[in-house]
């Protein structure tokens, strides 16, 4: 079954280092019976560099006759040439409506004639194509793949039907005022930078993108050079290198990094009024990206602070205290280029403002005396042992191996940032929440209704 991502907003799709992507495979039935790895396991991740300059990486599990293939591309929306809003997205909505070898119905019948399943998604640094195959169809999924991605067709119909797929699609989704204000949000917090593009697209932009356009992103950004290609699952080396066939006359461009971040936000809030009778509230700042060695405790300290779920401050104050809001969170994000912390809720227009000072002060306090010791505690309790069960099936390990190769941590980056979480202190933890804490450079956005006047 071929199966495309929905349009999520990419704020909503964060890499958290100890849980599944959001751009990962949804568990299939044959999928899920994976056993779990063990948080030491013996057969580690091994990568090695293809002549094309693709880093090809390869973690056994022979549990199952299954095989989940993960291929991340340079290719993301900060990506698209300023002015060319949705063309990441379009492209990759294109791969899947033909080929040279299959066009049109042909290619999706071709991989659901193997029981294979394949999709694809947007980010902000990568565009990812997934496979997911009994072992015994590997090659021909591979083959497939190969077809999907180096040959497509891009029909001139094709590519008008479905600009109006997506862009009816966007036009729906920013009914949500959840959507909406992390558009708004993004557009803020990464002002002036590619981070700022919606990997989602505009309904605008997608409107005004050509085949053109399409056929020259495309040309640019779905290169070997800088990708990234995993396999987890019941195959060994000498097999995977005739899979590999396929990919050996693959070549293109090497493309240039991102431009970093800056470390700092200039604060600054805005408001957009809607009809509505809710408002929605986001928050944050620029702060370190994984590859920085502060990352695992302010991991760890945003974990007590918003990532927690129940066990977090802003929940039990916002929500458990107050019964202010049903939703109150943070989380880190990052990318190559940078990373940003971001807190929100949703609550009533009457107590917007409330909301919107607890989450602020949670903030300051998380940056003025870190987490408790028993705070702490639990969290290394938590997330050491739920490490198991955030790698418990092969698409999981396959998108977490995946986004670390492809973020400069290396295959092994999931257990090493285990070993490292294991080994913090709270003082530790404490003085990284100091300083990567930045409650002075706060950009918010809250979209929501007006506030009834009190009546005397």
């Amino acid at each position: 079954m071929i199966r495309r991502f929905p349009l999520v907003g990419l704020l909503l799709a964060t890499l958290l280092p100890l849980v599944p992507l959001a751009q990962a495979d949804e568990t299939t039935p044959a999928d899920a019976v994976t056993p779990s790895l063990p948080t030491a396991p013996s057969n580690r991740p091994v990568a090695w560099g293809l002549d094309n300059g693709m880093t090809v990486v390869l973690m056994e599990n022979h549990a199952n006759p299954m095989v989940a293939v993960r291929l991340l591309l340079p290719a993301g929306a900060s990506r698209e040439p300023e002015g060319q809003a949705g063309l990441a997205a379009l492209t990759e909505a294109l791969l899947w409506e033909g080929s040279h070898d299959h066009p049109g119905l042909e290619l999706m019948q071709a991989f659901e004639s193997l029981g294979i399943r394949a999709n694809g998604g947007v980010g902000r640094d990568t565009t990812t194509v997934s496979v997911t195959a009994l072992s015994r169809e590997g090659g021909q999924a591979m083959a497939l793949l190969a077809e999907t991605v180096g040959t497509p067709n891009f029909d001139p119909a094709d590519v008008d039907r479905i600009k109006g797929d997506l862009g009816a699609a966007r036009r729906k989704s920013l009914e949500d005022p959840d959507t909406e204000a992390a558009m708004l949000f993004r557009a803020q917090l990464f002002a002036g930078h590619p981070y700022a593009h919606d990997p989602d697209g505009t309904v605008e932009g997608i409107a005004a993108r050509s085949r053109d356009e399409i056929v020259a992103f495309h040309n640019r950004f779905y290169t070997p050079q800088g990708a990234v290609l995993v396999v987890a699952g019941d195959v060994d080396r000498p097999t995977l290198d005739q899979w590999l066939a396929p990919l050996d006359g693959w070549k293109g461009p090497l493309v240039a990094p991102i431009p970093r971040l800056p470390n700092w936000s200039k604060p600054q809030a805005q408001t957009a009024t809607r009809d509505l009778s809710q408002s929605t509230i986001l928050m944050g700042f620029l702060t370190i990206d994984r590859g920085d060695p502060d990352y695992p405790a302010l991991y760890v300290a945003n974990y007590i602070l918003g990532g927690g779920g129940f066990t977090s401050r802003i929940l039990h104050e916002i929500r458990e205290k107050r019964g202010l809001a049903y939703s109150a969170y943070s989380y880190l994000t990052g990318g190559n280029a940078g990373g940003a912390f971001i807190a929100g809720a949703q609550t009533k227009n009457a107590t917007r403002d409330e909301a919107t000072a607890l989450l602020r002060r949670e903030i300051v306090r998380m940056a003025a005396d870190g987490p408790s010791q028993e705070e702490f505690d639990a969290a290394i309790r938590y997330l050491t042992g739920s490490f198991p069960v955030q790698m418990d099936t092969l698409s999981k390990v396959a998108d977490r191996i995946a986004v670390d190769q492809f973020q400069g941590l290396g295959a092994d980056g999931p257990w090493r940032f285990l070993e490292q979480i294991r080994a913090l202190t709270l003082d530790q933890v404490r003085a990284v929440a100091r300083k990567h804490f930045h409650p002075d450079q706060i950009v918010a956005i809250t979209v929501g209704g007006t506030v009834a006047p009190s009546t005397p």
